[in-house]
């Protein structure tokens, strides 16, 4: 349990045990704390570290309610905050607690699950779901969004149809959240990253967002103000969750936590909260071919890393029983490297918990063919159908298979025909700058129909 996350406060420590020999314990998930905590000091711009203990009569359980109650009156504390930042700017600390065995018959698994997401009755709590959680709606109605005229907002017209309940981000839901992610980070931490799914503004009238709205100076009555003020609860929640992911992360990580279902061209303001960007696209699944072309050039400007999502089902999620045919998973991987993304696809395990065999063969014959791909590059070698001996005509052909293929400005050889393309990228159209000849590229391999050889594959 390398970060203890304390609700509400946006604060975290590190909790480092020790056995009843003084020993550090090595027995934790994440290894030995002293060493996760010593890479975040050489990983973070940390100004300052306190160190606290408990004393007598204390078990792990015991340790962590009494220094979550210590940090939250830390937290709690503004106006010494306050001064505090007057007088150092740019100050960050970094807390440690440390804990020794001091009780018979006590409580000391360091694989236990937390205990405020225990309160909320998720003994085992999963990966956290934004807006959508089954669970916490059944057991809390209170938290489900409300319209304007007070009906749950619901993902179907009927109490007897299925379909999402969408919980209210403005309630104690939010800490329901930063507890399931406090875990889940505590127990895999370090991690590579989090993906946080559903997380789209969600306006409603319950009374957290009413008063909330009120204190934020905007009037709940007014639907935009009520978007508005929904705008302003995500970005709240995504700073938060972003600090809790951040303080986890493996100190090598280029990817931090990804917020999916939010609006797309709001992307220039909230990449202050992202490492990078996540494209959820499964072509058979409502998104179509076309989604992920138009997707990946319009964040492409915002120079974050990319991550692009298929998934191995025959259409959708769910459908658990259908697998994608080997070549449209193929053709779906070989496009998100196309455009300059790494990629992942997507499974849902049987309630069993038991890999399928013939899904990973699959997946693992696609990755096979990615492989060999290797490291995709800006500059390609064009070659036409033998017989045409016109290079505008090589050109058009030839730039069939370019579009969404590079990035803005590389130079394309058409290889057979001595010539060389500079063009400029200006979306799904290309103006051409120039023309030139060149010497011919020897060994180039002779493609039945034109196409990209790019590392020694080609699509």
């Amino acid at each position: 349990m390398p970060i203890e996350v304390v609700a509400g406060t946006g604060l975290s420590y590190y909790l480092i045990a020790f056995d009843d020999q003084g020993r550090e314990r090595e027995d934790d998930p994440a290894g030995l704390m002293s060493h996760v905590t010593t890479a975040a000091l050489t990983g973070q711009p940390i100004t300052d570290v306190f160190v606290f203990s408990h004393g007598w009569m204390a078990d792990l359980p015991a340790a962590q309610r009494q220094y979550g109650k210590w940090v939250k009156a830390m937290a709690d504390s503004r106006g010494d905050i306050e001064q505090l930042a007057g007088i150092r700017p740019g100050f960050r600390p970094l807390l440690v607690g440390l804990h020794w065995p001091s009780r018979p018959w006590s409580e000391e698994g360091l694989g236990a699950a937390s205990f405020g997401a225990a309160s909320f009755g998720a003994e085992d709590a999963a990966a956290p779901k934004g807006l959508v959680d089954e669970y916490a709606a059944n057991a809390h109605p209170e938290w489900i969004a409300r319209t304007e005229d007070l009906r749950q907002v619901k993902r179907a017209a009927s109490a007897f149809e299925a379909g999402w309940q969408i919980l209210d981000m403005s309630s104690p839901y939010q800490d329901y959240v930063a507890e399931q992610l406090a875990e889940v980070l505590r127990r895999f931490a370090p991690v590579d990253g989090m993906f946080l799914d559903m997380c789209w503004d969600q306006p409603s009238t319950s009374k957290w967002a009413m008063d909330g709205a009120r204190q934020a100076g905007l009037d709940p009555r007014d639907p935009e103000d009520r978007s508005r003020y929904a705008r302003q609860v995500a970005h709240t929640y995504m700073s938060r969750y972003r600090d809790m992911v951040e303080a986890a992360l493996a100190p090598d990580s280029p990817m931090g936590v990804w917020f999916n279902s939010r609006p797309r061209t709001n992307l220039d303001e909230e990449k202050k909260y992202l490492r990078h960007v996540e494209i959820e696209a499964l072509p058979t699944g409502g998104w179509g071919y076309s989604y992920l072309p138009y997707v990946a050039r319009f964040t492409r400007p915002l120079g974050l890393p990319g991550v692009a999502q298929t998934g191995r089902f025959h259409r959708s999620w769910g459908d658990n029983a259908g697998l994608k045919p080997a070549a449209a998973l193929k053709y779906e991987c070989c496009q998100m490297l196309s455009h300059g993304l790494s990629g992942g696809v997507g499974d849902l395990l049987h309630p069993s918990g038991r890999i399928n065999e013939e899904t990973y063969r699959l997946i693992g014959s696609v990755y096979a063919h990615v492989e060999a791909c290797g490291k995709q590059v800006a500059i390609g070698l064009f070659q036409s159908r033998a017989g045409q001996d016109n290079v505008f005509s090589c050109l058009t052909e030839a730039l069939k298979f370019c579009v969404n293929v590079f990035e803005p400005g590389p130079t394309i050889g058409v290889g057979q025909w001595n010539a060389v393309v500079h063009f400029f990228d200006v979306g799904r159209r290309m103006k051409i700058i120039r023309v030139e000849k060149r010497p011919a590229q020897p060994g180039c391999e002779q493609l039945a129909y034109g196409g990209l050889s790019c590392s020694g594959c080609a699509h």
